[in-house]
């Protein structure tokens, strides 16, 4: 018998626990019709319920753990959802941003051709910019088709220069910018009333800055003083505001002095201006706040500096201009020769 039962232990033991297992559901079984437990139903009933409540236990730790699993499933659905609303919301408010400030735009554009209707203005908007170059240049959706023709006067609405077209085609053109080191301007110091030559420069552009150049040694100018165009030249008229002297300096190379310039047109936000069809002498120069434009200027800095913190800005890459049958390969801007200046005449 001693052999028996340990040659078959295995087989003993399954037997045992299928007679407590029978056992236990015939007791359970008995109480649920309520009959009275006897004190060996009892005794086998004590023994049984921690295994039971182990089992319970035990399902009911797979229950929570994939219905935790199903939560959080739940709440990745969700988190993406709300996510896309995010960006839709978002796109939504630059949407309308950019809305009010084209119609401020063109509200002071309309203002400008009520108030001055001496001036053959038309609006044109910005339709491409090159970032590359620095916004030397960028392109409108004007051209000859509109009366427009090489040379004529770029301005905003605040009578403010931004430069001059340097090629047109039927339906496009091209305006090169102050900070382009092939525009010259006649300009005049504002408080003093010296004159000098507005010029763009190769690394001061970079910066968002130009040149006074040709001043001479006894000239009168001081920091934070404002330059606008002097009429020399009868490329623009006098009075357009330019912008505001930041630095002054000694050029030995003529013995004169030069200054650096800072525009008050903010070139990478231009998105809407006018061109000067006809030739004024004068125009008659608004009252602007400076000191606000200057608090804008600032501001607008400080937000770029937190952008250029927060995210990597993208390579620039060169923007296609519109085409056109019209459209010339190139055409080579004039130089000072070929305008009669030269020496330190003042160059437009």
């Amino acid at each position: 018998m001693r052999y028996f039962f340990e040659d078959h232990k295995g087989l003993v033991l399954l037997i045992a626990a299928t007679l407590i297992i029978a056992v236990t559901i015939g007791i359970f079984a008995a109480l649920a019709s309520g009959e009275r437990a006897s004190l060996a139903e009892r005794a086998v009933a004590g023994v049984a319920t921690p295994g039971q409540t182990a089992v319970s236990g035990t399902g009911n730790w797979f229950t929570n753990l994939f219905g935790y699993f199903g939560s959080v499933k739940a709440l990745r659905a969700e988190n993406d959802a709300l996510k896309q609303a995010n960006v839709a919301l978002d796109k939504r408010l630059r949407d309308v941003q950019g809305l009010e400030l084209e119609n401020a735009e063109l509200r002071e554009m309309l203002n400008l051709q009520k108030t001055e209707p001496q001036l053959d203005l038309i609006a044109a908007a910005v339709i491409a910019k090159d970032p590359s170059n620095w916004y030397g240049t960028f392109t409108i959706n004007r051209g000859t088709d509109h009366g427009l023709k090489e040379g004529q006067a770029i301005l905003t609405a605040e009578k403010a220069l931004v430069g001059k077209i340097s090629r047109v085609g039927s339906d496009w053109a091209e305006v090169v910018t102050v900070l382009d080191p092939e525009c010259a301007v006649g300009a005049l110091i504002e408080r003093s009333k010296d004159v000098g030559v507005l010029e763009g420069d190769s690394s001061l552009r970079f910066q968002g800055r130009c040149r006074l150049g040709y001043l001479s040694r006894d000239v009168d100018i001081q920091n934070g003083d404002y330059i606008e165009t002097s009429g020399m030249g009868g490329v623009y008229p006098k009075g357009l505001l330019i912008g505001k002297i930041l630095e002054i300096k000694e050029d030995n190379t003529n013995m004169s002095k030069y200054a650096i310039v800072e525009p008050v047109v903010n070139f990478s936000k231009l998105n809407q201006v006018f061109v000067l069809l006809n030739s004024v002498e004068v125009i008659k120069r608004i009252d602007i706040d400076l000191d606000a434009l200057e608090a804008e200027r600032e501001q607008e800095a400080e937000e770029e500096d937190e952008d250029e913190v927060e995210e990597t800005p993208p390579r620039p890459t060169s923007t296609p201009k519109p085409s056109a049958t019209s459209r010339p390969t190139s055409t080579p801007k004039p130089s000072a020769s070929a305008n009669g200046m030269n020496g330190q005449e003042l160059r437009e």
